[in-house]
């Protein structure tokens, strides 16, 4: 009797070893949308051998096992206002297994500004604490200083936090330095290691359990102001098998709330300098193609299984947004920053809501594409701009290196 596509659920578990056949799924994620297994594959292979009739055929071979699976996700926050030393919540612990990383931006509780020092090093109550590489919100939306905005963070040593991108204004004494969860890729050459999981994707028909599970691309939306940011990601399958596992699930689930799209900034200037320019973005997307390859080899632990073991690449990250055209001129400023091939660093505040703001960071970007003219956009004039983003070779941390940073919180 087919039931309601509606109706699943997906839990989730770290291997221990790559494909284990191991059948405990402790972590049940918020997914969105129905549970799809038309993507898990095993082929019959047609043998093709010779026969003595004109229609004769023989049975056909059982082919390798495998395929994907997709899915889908609100970015959401830490379920409280990280105002606080915090726990990764489930979304967070998944992304960093993505990504290779997931931390919190300070080291045990955060902090507060102490209200001395400038707009982009603030004094604070705690001597140190904010990792270098970070991003962290300071303040309160329409407070004049912080604005509940993101903000990376250079170092936090001797009482001073040093930003990559300066505050509206010089903080107050009590204004708070929240502590997002971070999401990051490693940079070292050596740290191409890829944590496998297994999943079991239930439906209120069939259920399934795939081994050897590991991220192949994600697709990151809804970044566009008014809009409802998610992640998807599609999962490679070493192997997999029907299940028979209690339906509805008894594994509890995190659902915490996002925030559309609203009241952030968007923060863009030459790299290393820290003074604050904003941009008024009309769209905004973010095209992180993960660089995985799988292995293939002997040591299967089914039969029918060829991948036993996968490997981080290089990633490949790019920004475009869309802007107002520049009053007439002869120096349009995006087209001189084409034509210069400036660095910068971006700090995008996609969303200030406590407890479910969103932030990004990208500290090394530089022009691409075809050089900006303009074009008619929403039957306006503006322009679309387009950059390459990479890691900061002049730190020595993964954190502070990374081609992105975003922060949950």
């Amino acid at each position: 009797m087919s039931r309601p596509e509606a109706l699943g659920a997906a839990c989730y578990e770290p291997e221990t070893n790559f494909g284990e056949n191991v059948a405990t799924y402790s972590i049940r994620l918020p997914t969105i949308g129905p549970i799809d297994l038309s993507g898990l594959t095993q082929d019959k292979l047609t043998p093709d051998r010779t026969v003595q009739l004109r229609n004769e055929i023989t049975p056909g071979v059982n082919g390798v096992i495998g395929g994907e699976f997709k899915t889908k996700f609100f970015l959401t926050g830490l379920g409280s206002t990280a105002n606080t030393t915090i726990a990764l919540n489930a979304l967070a612990t998944l992304l960093g297994k993505v990504f290779g990383n997931a931390a919190a931006a300070f080291t045990a509780a955060n902090t507060t500004l102490a209200g001395a020092g400038s707009a982009s090093a603030p004094t604070t109550t705690a001597a140190n604490g904010a990792v270098a590489g970070s991003l962290v919100r300071i303040g309160a939306l329409n407070d004049g200083r912080g604005g509940g905005q993101f903000y990376g963070v250079v170092s936090h040593t001797t009482s001073v936090l040093t930003l990559l991108n300066a505050m509206l204004g010089v903080g107050s004494n009590g204004d708070i330095v929240y502590n997002p969860a971070c999401v990051f890729p490693s940079e070292a050459p050596t740290s191409n290691d890829i944590t496998s999981l297994r999943f079991l994707l239930q439906t209120a028909n069939l259920e399934i359990e795939c081994h050897g599970v590991y991220p192949k691309a994600v697709t990151i939306s809804g970044l566009n102001p008014g809009e409802e940011p998610s992640i998807e990601i599609t999962w490679g399958v070493a192997w997999w098998a029907f299940s028979t596992a209690t339906f509805p699930s008894a594994v509890a689930v995190q659902t915490f709330p996002h925030a559309v799209i609203a009241a952030g900034s968007f923060f863009m200037n030459t790299f290393g300098t820290a003074t604050r320019v904003v941009r008024n973005i009309r769209s905004f997307s973010l095209n992180y193609a993960l660089g995985v390859t799988e292995l293939r080899g002997p040591g299967g632990i089914n039969q029918f299984q060829p991948v036993v073991g996968c490997k981080r690449t290089v990633d490949t990250v790019s920004l475009e947004w869309v802007e107002d055209a520049d009053s007439n001129t002869l120096t349009p400023d995006l087209a001189g920053k084409w034509d210069a091939n400036t660095v910068f660093a971006i700090v995008y505040s996609a969303s200030c809501a406590d407890g479910s703001s969103l932030g990004f960071k990208f500290p090394y970007c530089v022009p691409d594409g075809p050089k900006p003219t303009q074009a008619g956009v929403d039957r306006l004039n503006r322009i679309r701009w387009r950059m390459r983003c990479g890691a900061d070779n002049t730190k020595s941390t993964d954190r502070e290196r990374a081609v992105m940073v975003m922060a949950l919180a």
